[in-house]
């Protein structure tokens, strides 16, 4: 997409987990089914999008050891998506510390530093899910009625 005569793309590929990222994220924010059913109709570049997993969204973490692919945080799909597993390393690093302007992720990436949906459910609570908070890092759940923000992945 050209703006003013300058070029946007509206994917990023991660080169590290072989992942494209929608570019900036959706507008909107929407509660974890509205979140799932936009990713999966996204007719961006030729679709095939999805919401990402806890562990795809935990890619994008940069400059937060803990929470960041292999950190210490235990929320991890296929192995704990339970409460129980959401130990203090969870929690992320410093606010606003991250290195993009403070968010903990690429600079490449736009939009809202805040939290973004994963498509992972948070096992054994109430209906919640899983999501990345990018001004600390953190990795915690919440209701899926409440509406976050939504990055799709393929």
């Amino acid at each position: 997409m050209c703006v003013n005569q300058g070029c946007v793309s509206e994917t990023w590929k991660d080169i590290s987990s072989g992942l494209t990222w929608q570019n900036p994220p959706a507008a909107d924010k929407m509660d974890w089914e509205g979140a799932k059913k936009y990713c999966s109709t996204l007719g961006l570049a030729g679709g095939g999008w999805h919401l990402p997993t806890i562990g795809e969204l935990r890619t994008l973490i940069e400059g937060c050891t803990d929470t960041g692919t292999g950190g210490s945080c235990s929320i991890v799909e296929g192995k704990c998506l339970v409460w129980a597993c959401n130990t203090g390393s969870c929690s992320g690093c410093t606010i606003f510390k991250g290195p993009a302007g403070g968010c903990y992720w690429s600079g490449e990436m736009q939009g809202p530093c805040a939290w973004y949906w994963s498509s992972s459910p948070a096992e054994g609570t109430q209906p919640g899910a899983w999501y990345v908070e990018f001004q600390t890092a953190m990795v915690d759940d919440d209701g899926v009625i409440m509406d976050g923000r939504v990055r799709c992945a393929r």
